[in-house]
């Protein structure tokens, strides 16, 4: 003990005269508001005894007193609490510019302008001194800028929450009301650092619960509904999506909407499963969950309905026509779309427009089948339809393969290789083969222009990187709709080579991480896990359908998860590339806003 009045004094010592007037000054304020506080409080007991004892009082005296409570006092206390206000705003006022000052004038702006957008929270966050703060109940910080850190006693860490603003607990104020006790900031803010379940734990959690509770109400369906982690699934067969938490879906590789069905769990499929069996597969749930989108099950109970009625009259072909999901097809070989529902467009990539023939059911060509047998297709649909523009390029692709095959390439001086026309694209018969020019007829069968410099990747789902021309050919006399080009240069070479030298000479220095960093085919990653970006080359950017950027977080390597690899793992990976890399943009991790502003203390 006597140590630690030591130090203490020692500390009171060192403080500048500045300090010890502003230490003052702001237990004078808290003096006069007390004062004016207790004036109230004696008032308000004065008033309650007089109702509950009778307002006759024994003595002249006591008759004043209640006179004063009823006049004079109420002056008295008002003359308190305005000199408590007045100190306390001229204390506010000598604070200066620094970080309590930015912390009171951060929310008055916040009040005046609103939230802004938060992609995980629907009610929003603001910046208040250097600090990201996500509405929430409590809020949670979302970031902070470096500066922030060094105004508290320890680091504030993704995740952590507001507790309390000048010793008023916050969990359950409104956004409105803890505002209101930052635009008044004294100097005391305390969080709590917050154990996040794993979304896997969220989910077994919470399916044990609803089998506990039972199902909530569900207008639509008798069979109820429960929010399963941030899903609200309706207990319809197979479970359909009702509600998503914004924060769901960095999960996914895709957004996830109302209307979507749950496919499987695990691996195993559960449109025949009540709710109980569902639930106790999310109990045991082990990281696969998938979902279809909503228009799946109307391709699936139209084609059914079409197998039942028969086809409706079709006076082009003759041959009839029914609408599947929102598209009406006439059951030409192949099918060929007569019109489209409006609301279908949204699902698919381009546009389906009348003209356009269907091309596959779940990776099947329809080519050649019977009504009988795309409705049987369809009806067991599974999420992928693939429809051609116009005429099929099919057979434009296999006829002008079988003869470049007879005879032989055409010259190319910049490869040496020779090139040939493949059904309006020109072929250099590099490894792999790259586009030399394109005819502008050919570009309506691609989801995306082709153009020169571009390499062809696959045909029908293969490889075609170290095949020979005559092999390449060959599999385009058999061509069966499928082709795959990446844009520009190949950059899939680019990541291998880069890949294999990161191996042998091991990581660059990474001051931020510690953990290192290299150069994987223009991208600079360090080896966080999962990986984060930390520069790009810009000829890097066409190779990927939106902008890298600093920040961003490699998610995956040819379908493979990495978070979970290690450095030596992910290069193992990268030297075998096969041209898919996954990125995300970072969430930054939570935050929480510590014990702000500790400086003033808290008296």
């Amino acid at each position: 003990m006597p140590l630690a009045r030591q130090a203490k004094s020692a500390k009171k010592a060192q403080e500048t005269p500045d300090a010890q007037k502003l230490e003052k000054a702001v237990l004078l304020a808290q003096l006069e508001l007390a004062r004016a506080e207790r004036a109230q409080a004696d008032d308000k007991i004065r008033r309650l005894e007089q109702q509950l004892f009778g307002t006759e009082q024994s003595s002249a005296s006591e008759s004043e007193k209640s006179d004063l409570s009823g006049s004079d006092s109420e002056d008295r206390q008002g003359r308190q609490m305005d000199m408590g206000e007045m100190l306390f705003e001229r204390l506010l006022e000598g604070l200066g510019d620094g970080f309590p000052a930015s912390i009171r004038k951060s929310a008055q702006e916040a009040v005046k302008d609103g939230p802004e957008a938060d992609e995980r929270s629907r009610k929003g966050c603001n910046w208040i001194g250097g600090i990201q703060l996500a509405w929430t109940s409590p809020p949670t910080v979302r970031k902070l800028k470096p500066h922030v850190q060094e105004h508290f006693p320890r680091p504030i860490k993704p995740g952590d929450v507001l507790s309390e603003v000048d010793g008023t607990p916050v969990d359950g104020l409104s956004r409105r009301n803890i505002l209101g006790l930052l635009k008044k900031f004294k100097g005391s803010v305390g969080f709590k650092r917050v154990h996040h379940k794993s979304h896997q734990e969220a989910i077994r959690e919470s399916a044990k619960d609803a089998l506990k509770s039972g199902p909530d109400e569900d207008a639509a369906h008798r069979e109820g509904q429960n929010w399963i982690w941030g899903f609200l699934l309706a207990w319809t067969s197979p479970p359909v999506v009702r509600d998503v938490r914004p924060e769901v879906q960095e999960h996914f590789p895709s957004p996830i909407t109302p209307g979507d069905f749950l496919h499987q769990v695990d691996g195993r499929r559960v449109e025949d499963l009540s709710r109980t069996e569902v639930l106790k597969l999310l109990q045991k749930y082990n990281g696969r969950i998938g979902f279809r989108s909503g228009k799946d099950e109307d391709f699936r109970k139209s084609a059914k309905e079409a197998l039942r009625s028969g086809p409706q009259e079709d006076a082009e072909s003759g041959q009839g026509c029914d609408w599947i999901g929102g598209i009406l097809l006439a059951w030409t070989s192949p099918p060929v779309v007569r019109d489209v529902k409006p609301g279908m467009q949204k699902h698919f990539e381009r546009p389906i427009a009348a003209g356009d023939i269907l091309h596959t059911v779940d990776g099947k060509r329809v080519h050649g089948l019977s009504r009988e047998e795309v409705l049987k297709l369809l009806s067991k649909h599974n999420g992928s339809l693939c429809f051609r523009q116009g005429d099929d390029m099919d057979e434009k692709v296999r006829s002008s393969a079988r003869e470049a095959a007879r005879s032989g390439p055409e010259e190319d001086a910049e490869s040496g290789k020779g090139c040939d026309w493949i059904g309006g694209i020109l072929l250099a018969w590099t490894s792999p083969p790259v586009v030399r020019d394109v005819k502008p007829e050919a570009q309506k069968h691609f989801p995306k222009p082709i153009s020169a410099g571009d390499v062809l990747r696959q045909v029908d789902g293969k490889l075609v990187g170290g095949l020979t021309r005559a092999e390449i050919l060959a599999l385009l006399q058999g061509f069966q709709g499928s082709f795959g080009f990446r844009s520009g240069a190949d950059m899939d070479e680019d990541v291998r080579v880069s890949a294999r030298k990161a191996l042998d000479q091991g990581p660059e220095e990474d001051e931020q991480s510690g953990k290192g960093c290299n150069w994987i085919g223009g991208i600079l990653l360090a080896w966080t896990s999962p990986p984060v970006v930390r520069d790009v080359k810009p000829s890097v950017q066409k190779h990927f359908p939106r902008p890298i950027t600093p920040g961003d977080v490699l998610r995956m390597v040819d379908g493979e998860l990495v978070q979970h690899m290690s450095r030596a793992e992910i290069l193992r990976a990268l030297v075998h590339f096969d041209g898919e890399l996954g990125f995300r943009s970072k969430h930054p991790a939570e935050i929480s806003l510590a014990d702000l502003l500790r400086r003033l203390g808290d008296p």
